[in-house]
């Protein structure tokens, strides 16, 4: 594909006559063409904006010279893809970038990530004041006894379900074990109780994956009292039900927002046709990008009250931003954050409650302490070689998963539930001790009747016919795929025929187990050179367990994971400053409107 440094040259060499870049000499067009490859390049590893350094003043005064410049002829730049505008302009739709900011200080991002941030940091101010002031007005609600979903919470738990109740926004972040799931449950059964009348439609439950809505859904129908669990259904596009007294209805943000393949406007649900909603809780934020969350935000109506829930430590989205994070860091919605401290989970559980102390080590950059820790459990096995770290994974697993289908064989339950109980996880996809390797070798081991029945596999694509969603795991068991429960919690089988894209899940990237559990996880780690590493994967990756975790990595590999972050650089927080400024100027932050999409 040319990139746009390269279309850049391309139009140097032609003259560019009549454009700001017949201006530029060879070393400024030079410096500005290593820029543009610079910008392109990082933009693609997530991050939403490029800063100035001390090096790159020449390119960036380039840049502010060909800001604004005329757009070529379609012929000349591909579609004017090489276009920068400045400071002030409006965003321009099939502009590439834009510059902002002072000499020494300037940035160039992306129009669309710019206008994204704009977006989003507008309607999370204009929620979060509303929230503020009528937080001061609520008392926290008294749990009546009779109730499951009421059981004891902690105080910071209890000003989390107030808030909500006051409505506005809400950012509930913590790690694992510290009761986020356990919170929502109680929010819902608090929004669900204090319903007094009207057709003021439904409590959305939302989150990306199809695995995490399932888990969610499980979850709460578990800790819900009988006559709440049994509202809690799948957003299955009944819209009447939907604006039905009561009904909880968790799924994807895809499904719940209507996704269709219609370019420019790819969701029914937007500004001018809001989800019939009075809540939206949405789980597992960390892994929403830039575009997904304006979209989101862009969807919930004005009085509804929204709550954003996930671990602002986890590995940010594929795609671009790291939204959850920058959000709950941010000083201007302070107030609307509430982070859960406490473990629950590690309360007389002695390996949780040691792995909840790797954690926290790795989570405030604490090498030595983690890989102390680590060794205390005989946790960190080091292999000489990464074909080593390969054949040591391969038999530890295959002892596992040789049971699981044992079980299955007696009782196809048990091979569903064998889901849930153990998982190889990879920070690489190819490579020894990558994704590929160690599932080939397994498979390599396994004979052919065992694959036939208790073959385990990973959907790679949205299958909505068959109920089927990308990261969903499932076990064959003869003609059919065990993919989740039934309400009798019966496996629920699909035809191998109606089987969407999937690969063996032996083993699976950390990146698509976000959003998962397992009881027992081993983890394999690239070499200490590899920059895929970093805190927040090797955070990601133990979090995925329960309790229980092996590592499989040098201790050089471990160091360099705890002690490189890999924080994105966005325009988020800056926007939220603007966002700000610009309601404090004119006395209300909901006066603070966005221009005409011009994105969609």
């Amino acid at each position: 594909m040319t990139t746009i440094a390269e279309r850049l040259l391309a139009v140097s060499r032609r003259g560019a006559d009549g454009h700001a870049l017949a201006g530029l000499s060879a070393r400024e067009l030079g410096s500005l063409r290593e820029l543009l490859a610079r910008v392109e390049r990082e933009l693609a590893e997530g991050h939403t904006l490029v800063e100035e350094g001390a090096s790159d003043r020449d390119a960036f005064d380039a840049a502010a010279r060909v800001a604004k410049w005329p757009a070529a002829p379609a012929s000349e730049t591909s579609g004017a893809h090489l276009r920068l505008i400045g400071e002030g302009a409006d965003a321009i739709a099939g502009a590439a970038y834009l510059l902002r900011g002072e000499p020494g200080r300037r940035r160039i991002s992306a129009c669309r990530s710019a206008d994204d941030e704009r977006r989003i940091a507008r309607a999370v101010l204009e929620r979060s004041t509303r929230a503020a002031a009528a937080i001061a007005g609520v008392a926290a609600p008294a749990p009546p006894a009779h109730d499951p979903a009421s059981g004891p919470l902690d105080e910071t738990q209890m000003r989390a379900v107030r808030a909500v109740t006051a409505g506005g926004l809400l950012l509930l972040t913590g790690g694992p074990g510290t009761g986020k799931t356990r919170t929502i449950a109680r929010i819902v059964a608090e929004l669900a109780r204090e319903r007094t009348g009207g057709d003021d439609g439904s409590i959305h439950v939302l989150a990306p994956t199809g695995r995490a809505a399932a888990r969610l859904r499980e979850t709460l129908r578990h800790e819900l009292g009988t006559e709440l669990a049994a509202r809690v259904a799948p957003d299955d596009g009944d819209a009447q039900r939907d604006a039905a007294v009561g009904v909880v209805a968790v799924s994807t943000i895809h499904a719940a927002l209507r996704w269709r393949p219609t370019p420019g406007a790819p969701f029914a649900h937007d500004a001018g046709n809001p989800l019939p909603s009075r809540a939206v809780i949405v789980d597992e934020c960390s892994m929403i990008d830039l575009s997904l969350m304006r979209r989101l935000m862009q969807a919930v109506p004005a009085r509804a009250a929204l709550v954003l829930v996930g671990d602002a430590d986890q590995l940010a989205s594929i795609e671009a931003g790291s939204v959850f994070a920058d959000l709950c860091a941010s000083p201007r919605l302070a107030h609307a954050v509430t982070r859960l401290e406490r473990n629950y989970r590690s309360a007389g559980d002695r390996r949780a409650a040691w792995l909840a102390s790797v954690v926290s080590a790795i989570r405030i950059g604490d090498a030595a302490a983690a890989i102390s820790l680590l060794r205390s459990e005989r946790a960190l096995v080091e292999p000489s070689t990464p074909r080593d770290a390969t054949r040591i994974v391969v038999e530890a697993a295959l002892v596992e998963y040789r049971a699981m289908i044992e079980a299955g064989e007696r009782d196809p339950a048990a091979a569903l539930d064998g889901l849930r109980r153990f998982r190889v996880l990879a920070a690489a996809r190819r490579g020894e001790g990558g994704v590929e390797a160690i599932s080939r070798r397994i498979e390599q081991r396994l004979d052919e009747a065992r694959l036939r029945r208790g073959r385990q596999i990973l959907v790679l694509r949205n299958e909505p016919d068959a109920g089927l969603a990308n990261g969903d795991l499932g076990v064959v068991l003869g003609a059919g795929v065990a993919v989740g429960t039934r309400a009798d919690g019966s496996p629920r089988l699909v035809p191998l025929a109606s089987l969407p894209e999937h690969e063996p899940a032996w083993a699976i990237s950390i990146h698509k187990a976000q959003g998962s559990e397992f009881d027992r996880v081993i983890v394999t780690l690239p070499g200490p050179e590899s920059p895929i590493l970093s805190r927040e994967l090797l955070y990601t990756a133990l979090t995925r367990s329960r309790g229980e975790a092996r590592l499989v990595a040098s201790e050089a590999s471990v160091r360099a994971a705890v002690e490189r972050t890999m924080a994105r650089r966005g325009g988020l927080p800056e926007a939220l400053d603007d966002a700000a400024s610009a309601a404090a100027g004119s006395g209300d932050a909901t006066r603070s409107r966005s221009p005409p999409d011009r994105y969609e």
